[in-house]
């Protein structure tokens, strides 16, 4: 044991890097000597700049594409519901409204939103633009159910068929949300 130790007092130092290399030499052996083994060293602040930006927007979008909710039926629900509302104002002697791209992406982006945070409240909208909400369970929620609730509540009415409204967006998505494993959130604008 002495004999290792004085021989480990007796190696010289490993003679220092004179550049930084993307492999790196390992630490060096139980016995104190230099070693020609490398290890994979990556970091980014080691990349240049351009090649940096580049992987973190990959993966940026790797991350939220991975992290998107499974709605493969959300078109044909947020369809349905526009249908629903139309149905509901053509009883009633109303014109129907017709899809805005802008509420109907804006719809969509909120209900997925109440949806991935657990809320359920209304959103900040721009004046002259009325929202509803609704939410149920996967196995009683339905578009045409959507309707009924609004229709049986005096302000969900009166903008559900509140004349002036020309355009609608609809969101409609299926997921977690608080403690049920499986809710349909809706949500309508109107313009």
């Amino acid at each position: 044991w002495t004999k290792v130790r004085k021989e480990r007092q007796n190696v010289a130092e490993c003679p220092p890097l004179t550049h930084r290399p993307m492999f790196e030499p390992s630490s060096n052996n139980a016995n104190g000597f230099c070693t020609d083994s490398r290890q994979l060293s990556v970091s980014l602040s080691g990349m240049p700049r351009p090649v940096r930006t580049v992987l973190t927007l990959l993966l940026c979008v790797i991350a939220l594409a991975l992290s998107a909710p499974a709605d493969a039926d959300s078109s044909r629900m947020e369809t349905r519901l526009v249908e629903r509302i139309n149905d509901a104002r053509d009883a009633r002697g109303l014109h129907p409204l017709r899809v805005a791209g802008a509420l109907q992406r804006g719809a969509h982006g909120w209900a997925r939103h109440l949806l991935r945070s657990d809320s359920f409240h209304h959103d900040r909208l721009a004046s002259g633009t009325g929202e509803i909400l609704a939410w149920g369970t996967c196995s009683w929620m339905r578009p045409a159910k959507a309707v009924r609730m609004w229709l049986d509540s005096a302000p969900h009415r009166e903008l559900l068929l509140k004349p002036g409204f020309r355009r609608v967006g609809t969101g409609w998505l299926r997921g977690q949300w608080r403690a049920y494993g499986c809710a349909e959130m809706a949500v309508a604008r109107f313009r």
